[in-house]
């Protein structure tokens, strides 16, 4: 089975406060938690690629840690943003 993309390993962040760009102070847990489902994002649509599942049925197949509606446009940014090769046919 084909792997998805690598994720990069989570930055070491100090015990503090973060400021994001936008929404409130929030703290490194809660920076290092949103860090694990973006990733979690990224390996699920690689690995739906790579299974040869299609952008179209990505949503319904995958198991993803955010509301399915939110999602529509990174699954589809994903897809287009997969090298070549990466998504196969579906071997049904």
């Amino acid at each position: 089975m084909a792997r998805g993309p690598r994720a990069p390993a989570r930055p070491a962040l100090p015990a503090s406060v973060v400021v994001p760009g936008h929404g409130a102070p929030t703290d490194r847990d809660a920076v290092a938690a949103q860090h694990d489902d973006v990733a979690r994002v990224a390996a699920t649509i690689g690995e739906l690629a790579g299974r040869g599942v299609p952008a179209s049925a990505a949503l319904a197949t995958g198991d993803w840690p955010y509301p399915l509606a939110a999602l529509e446009h990174a699954v589809r940014r994903g897809y287009a943003h997969l090298p070549p090769g990466a998504v196969r046919l579906p071997l049904a």
